[in-house]
């Protein structure tokens, strides 16, 4: 008797079988490896999926100035938040309660009080008091301009890590300008504050 041999792949739909299991999976569950070369059918939520939590979010409502120029000022962002995760203190320190991977979005807005010269303020962050990444650079002529700047970092945390930011006029420039919080005229609209920063941290992927 002759035996007809054909691969796997050349088999046509109507006679190719169903992967093991298939036969006692219920409706809308999915192909899951469970090791070994093994597999087995489950409901996707029981899957790990990545998501974000709860957000924290911190502002600052009053204009920040530097003293003087070349004088490093620490940026506030209101008078202290705390959840479990995340701790903003009233003196601009961020501490990482729990480790995790975050993603930390800063908000400022430049300015400055007079028209003479050229104001000339740098931004820069520290993580655990040691500056980290590149520097933000800020040139305002004139008091009725504001610079915007907005930036997002995602960056995995050890428990008790701290983030920090720091503010300078620098003396190349006019000893004017800070940070400005700005009111709107329109009743029912929140200020824009000098500074705000919203923390999320990313769950799930274990």
């Amino acid at each position: 008797m002759e035996v007809l041999l054909v691969e796997h792949r050349n088999i046509i739909d109507a006679e190719r079988h169903e992967v093991k299991g298939a036969s006692s999976a219920t409706a809308g569950q999915v192909l899951s490896s469970i090791g070994g070369g093994n597999t087995s059918f489950v409901a996707p939520s029981s899957l790990v999926n990545i998501g974000i939590g709860p957000s924290l979010e911190a502002s600052q409502l009053t204009t920040q100035s530097p003293s003087a120029v070349d004088t490093p000022l620490t940026v506030l962002f209101g008078a202290g938040t705390v959840t479990t995760d995340v701790t903003v203190s009233n003196a601009g320190l961020i501490t990482f309660n729990t480790a995790g991977l975050y993603a930390i979005t800063f908000n400022l807005n430049f300015g400055r009080a007079n028209n003479t010269g050229t104001s000339i303020m740098f931004a820069r962050l520290l993580f655990n008091g040691t500056p980290s990444g590149f520097v933000q650079n800020a040139r305002i002529d004139t008091s009725t301009d504001i610079t915007p700047f907005n930036a997002t970092l995602i960056r995995s945390m050890a428990a008790g890590s701290t983030v920090s930011m720091q503010l300078i006029r620098d003396s190349a420039g006019a000893n004017d300008g800070g940070l400005y919080s700005l009111d709107p005229v329109l009743a029912g609209w929140a200020n824009s504050p000098s500074a705000a920063v919203r923390i999320q941290k990313f769950i799930g992927g274990a």
